[in-house]
């Protein structure tokens, strides 16, 4: 048996335990032709000594995800290549971004399995004369989260000795002068080669951001990212055309939509893309694509 699950592969069903379970079920009904529709969704409801007495269900599931169990049945019998979508899992992930990043994340890691084809080298094809070479090892920054200077300086110090090239401190605190006294022991840690990037989350107004950065910018960083709030554009392009260092965005880049608006208006100078936020990687790369433009 185990010979022939090596072999073949299978599905192993796992026992998930937790403190509120949920058992939905999506209907369906597929024609020979592969076209499917989703005629229902609905939850279990389930009960007795052991949890699984089947007493009856509620029509439809739960809103916070029937939509998505929606979805997994659309994929029965459609034909998708990365980067596509059927109208109709189209409808039902369109504000589900991470769900959609899921999807075509399969569907990338599948389409290169059958290429025979590292998923990086089939993403830089797709990229065409955008992508560099191909990386074989990705660099990792460092995140340092100490909050008193000393504490930093020493955790900045292990982050430099352990071979990082880049590290990211948290700004925004409720006194600069805590920012700067963090900043100061953070590059004296990190030393002058290592690049020093900061991230102050939306914390700042747009006088304080200006002020901010001002008294920042001895420590030479690489770039401070989300200055201001997400939401707030117009302040990002005034405070762009001022900065003492580069800036850049994370959550403003959060939706495609605000991705080339920021870019259509030069108001940053380096872009955080997360597929998962995104839809997926196709879209990630298109955004970057854009950028680099």
């Amino acid at each position: 048996y185990l010979a022939l699950v090596d072999e073949q592969g299978g599905i192993v069903e796992e026992l998930i335990e937790g403190e509120d379970f949920r058992s939905p079920s999506v209907q369906l009904r597929m024609s020979p032709a592969g076209q499917v529709d989703i005629m229902s969704t609905h939850d279990q409801v389930l009960g007795g000594a052991h949890g699984q007495t089947y007493f009856g269900c509620h029509f439809p599931a739960d809103p916070g995800y029937a939509s998505l169990i929606a979805s997994e049945a659309l994929l029965c019998g459609a034909a998708m290549e990365p980067g596509t979508w059927t109208p109709e899992l189209d409808a039902h992930l369109r504000d589900a971004p991470a769900a959609r990043a899921a999807v075509q994340g399969a569907l990338w890691d599948l389409a290169a399995r059958r290429a025979g084809l590292p998923l990086a080298d089939l993403l830089a094809a797709g990229a065409g004369t955008m992508c560099g070479e191909v990386l074989r090892h990705v660099p990792t920054s460092a995140l340092l989260v100490a909050r008193e200077p000393g504490s930093l300086r020493e955790e900045a110090t292990r982050a430099r000795e352990a071979g990082h090239r880049a590290a990211k401190i948290k700004l925004g605190a409720p006194s600069l002068d805590d920012d700067v006294a963090r900043a100061r022991a953070a590059r004296d840690g990190l030393g002058p080669a290592v690049r020093l990037r900061g991230d102050a989350n939306g914390a700042w107004s747009a006088r304080e951001a200006r002020v901010a950065l001002e008294a920042l910018a001895e420590f030479t960083f690489d770039y401070v990212e989300e200055p201001l709030a997400a939401h707030d554009f117009e302040g990002l392009v005034e405070l762009h055309r001022r900065a003492p260092m580069r800036l850049a965005a994370d959550e403003s880049v959060a939706t495609e939509e605000g991705a080339r608006r920021l870019l259509s208006a030069g108001a940053v100078d380096v872009v955080v893309l997360k597929p998962a936020t995104l839809g997926g990687p196709s879209q990630a790369l298109a955004i970057a694509a854009r950028a680099r433009q």
